[in-house]
This record gives structure tokens, C-alpha cells and sequence, in this order.
């Protein structure tokens, strides 16, 4: 029981950002999660907001099927060290939009991996960098926004 009290408590080399950060989570899958992320990021993007929208599941990600995008890159290439995080965020453009992204506002996806089984239970180095990366890259929005 005190090593699960442990894991909530903050970590000294835990990740941090002044960004602010909306995770959206639940104890059960297919309720949508996703799709209100995508939602709301979509909504906030069209108002003028910088938002970046990061697909945290490593295995089964869904936001670029839900948003209807065919990513390059993945968390998964992030990971492996094949890829930068910049490399990995796709930029998206809302319909109807024709100059979604700009200093301004704009929607950015980095896109969780599908059918990485390696990742699906990937350790907490590797979440840890995870994170780290998107709070480095967090600085040019004005939210970020994690299912």
C-alpha cells in the first residue's frame, strides 16, 4: 500500500511546465476521452489559441483517427530516439480554416502509436521523457492538452 502512496507524491526530477496542462482520463475505455479532447482542442484552436493536443496512450492511440490524419511520426519514433519531437508534431487544420496555424493560435497533434506493444507498458524512464519532451516544447502554447 505505501509504494502506490509513493507514486503520488511529486518526484524531484518530475517534469514541470507553466503551460498550462488539461489531461483528460478516466478509469474506462470508449466513453470519450478523445473525443472530447479533440473537441475542445478544436474549439480553443478556432478562438485563437496555440494548443498542443498529445495522444498519451502508447499503444492504442486514437486522435488521428478521430481527427481523420495520417501522422509521419509518432510518440513511438519520439521514443526510440528516430525522431525529434518537433519532427513528430502534426500540424492540424481545422475545417473551414484556411491558415489554422500562426503565432496566434492553431492546433498541433502529437500522435500516440498504434499497435507498439513494446510501449504499451512502457517504464517510468520512458514516460518521464515523454513528458519532459512535451513540457520543453509546451513554452509556444497557451495549453496543452493530454488524453
Amino acid at each position: 500500500m505505501n509504494e502506490q502512496a509513493d507514486l503520488l507524491q511529486p518526484h524531484p526530477s518530475e517534469p514541470r511546465s507553466a503551460t498550462p496542462f488539461v489531461f483528460l482520463t478516466g478509469g474506462k475505455g470508449g466513453v470519450g476521452k478523445s473525443l472530447i479532447a479533440a473537441n475542445l482542442g478544436c474549439v480553443l484552436a478556432a478562438r485563437g489559441r496555440r494548443v498542443l493536443l498529445v495522444d498519451f496512450d502508447l499503444s492504442l492511440a486514437n486522435l488521428d483517427v478521430l481527427l481523420d490524419v495520417t501522422p509521419e511520426r509518432t510518440s513511438a519514433d519520439l521514443l526510440s530516439g528516430t525522431a525529434s519531437l518537433e519532427e513528430c508534431l502534426l500540424p492540424y487544420e481545422l475545417p473551414g480554416n484556411a491558415h489554422t496555424q500562426s503565432r496566434s493560435g492553431g492546433l498541433w497533434i502529437l500522435p500516440g502509436a498504434c499497435g507498439e506493444s513494446d510501449l504499451a507498458r512502457a517504464d517510468a524512464a520512458r514516460r518521464r521523457h515523454l513528458l519532459r519532451e512535451v513540457f520543453r516544447a509546451a513554452e509556444g502554447f497557451d495549453l496543452i492538452l493530454g488524453d
